[in-house]
């Protein structure tokens, strides 16, 4: 014999003395009557409360009692899945928002998920997913995953997908949390099963490059009053980028986050959020957008490759569209302080070159007033290739892309220098 500490939520604990030789159904019996649980005996099962480990016919046994453990008094998982799957199939709107909101609950008890999904629990969710609206559509996508996780990802269905994203767009802040967090899981898992649906939802973001949403709803969500939903949105944009390998795509996302005004957003709040979990998340936003700046820094500058050539001579073509390059003393021309400018890039990397490009090709109007001016110099005495160079090396130092140092915290200024002034894009027609 020996006395334990037994539960039945949301009844108060009640002392039992269990005899571990006696017949385990005469045990539970004593039990439900301790509790004053009117159920059928057979349905019944003790589950250890810690563990979550299940009390059979075959375990009834001193060693567990004897231990000390406090037990849970459950309905037999067959059982619970029965009346669960009954009442999330009621016509009585209260009874089936009842049983949605509870199911969160018993499918993080294992054995319970596993009958569940048996039963063909996941199509009648997938059902209530689809219809519902408001808290009954937050409880159903909160139960979503931890159902999925005891099946089979792949099988997800394409309009539960559509439904997660359209979600993102609800006054609901909770169903916004829990779209999020879906899109988030899926996208960041590398499970064989998730990645596939992970490469769905990319595909589907992917689409909307040239649209509004769901890119403006992520920049709503960062700027939300709910710290948990801005957390969410932060981390399903990172999961978005990592899901997104090819690195145009990845390109023409930031872009797009950029036009709809995310990193504005994610500007004014990154130094007024207080929770570890949002610094963290903009951190990995931050190696990501300066990985290909990092990428660029590491990857030398050598004078005898092909492409790195074809890169000054682009250069050339940007500055002087009209004029073909005919000696080395040109390069003095082009703003650098030699005849070398594989010397002058040794501290930027091939990142130096690439930004000196960028400003004709994107700010044309600026480069060619800086090489105007410059030729109107007696000695052409102002390098202007050799001073963006110096400058990019600050700004390796600055945002800490140096190869001795890692990414530092997050702040304002590697978030300024990605907010513009761009003008979010025009739908396609």
């Amino acid at each position: 014999m020996a006395t334990t500490e037994i539960s039945f939520p949301p009844k108060p604990p009640a002392h039992v003395s269990l005899d571990t030789s006696a017949d385990y159904l005469t045990q539970l019996d004593k039990v439900c009557t301790a509790l004053q649980v009117e159920r059928d005996v057979e349905s019944m099962v003790l589950v250890v409360e810690n563990t979550r480990e299940y009390i059979t016919d075959d375990r009834w046994n001193s060693t567990l009692i004897l231990a000390g453990k406090k037990f849970e008094l459950c309905v037999r998982p067959q059982f619970a899945v029965a009346e669960t799957l009954y009442q999330l199939q009621s016509p009585d709107p209260k009874d089936k928002k009842n049983a949605i909101f509870k199911l969160k609950k018993q499918l993080v008890d294992q054995p319970f998920a596993v009958v569940f999904v048996q039963k063909g629990g996941i199509d009648i969710l997938t059902k209530i997913v689809l219809s519902a609206k408001g808290n009954l559509l937050s409880y159903a996508l909160a139960d979503y995953p931890l159902a999925m996780d005891s099946a089979d990802w792949a099988t997800m269905e394409a309009p539960v997908l559509d439904k997660v994203i359209e979600s993102l767009s609800s006054p609901n802040n909770n169903v916004v949390k829990h779209a999020l967090a879906i899109i988030t899981g899926l996208c960041r898992g590398v499970d064989a099963k998730v990645a596939p649906v992970g490469a769905m939802i990319n595909e589907r973001f992917r689409a909307n490059l040239d649209a509004g949403p769901p890119f403006t709803c992520l920049v709503k969500h960062i700027n939300s009053t709910d710290l948990n939903v801005q957390v969410e949105a932060l981390e399903a944009v990172n999961g978005i980028i990592m899901q997104t390998t090819d690195e145009a795509t990845r390109e023409r996302f930031y872009e797009a986050i950029d036009a709809f005004g995310f990193n504005a957003a994610l500007k004014s709040q990154v130094n007024v959020v207080d929770l570890p979990a949002f610094r963290e998340a903009t951190v990995v936003y931050q190696n990501y957008r300066l990985g290909a700046c990092r990428k660029l820094l590491l990857s030398n500058f050598e004078s005898d490759n092909e492409e790195h050539d074809f890169l000054l001579l682009r250069y050339w073509a940007l500055v002087y569209p009209e004029e073909a390059m005919s000696e080395l003393s040109d390069w003095r021309r082009l703003g650098f302080q030699t005849t070398d400018p594989a010397a002058e890039l040794r501290a930027t990397g091939m990142l130096g070159i690439h930004v000196a490009m960028q400003l004709f090709e994107k700010a044309p109007q600026i480069g060619n007033t800086i090489v105007a001016a410059q030729a109107k110099r007696p000695e052409r005495d102002y390098p202007f290739s050799a001073a963006w160079i110096s400058i990019v090396s600050t700004m390796i130092d600055v945002m800490s892309l140096n190869r001795e140092r890692g990414p530092g915290q997050p702040g304002t200024v590697f978030l300024c220098l990605l907010d513009t002034a761009a003008q979010p894009p025009q739908p396609a027609s």
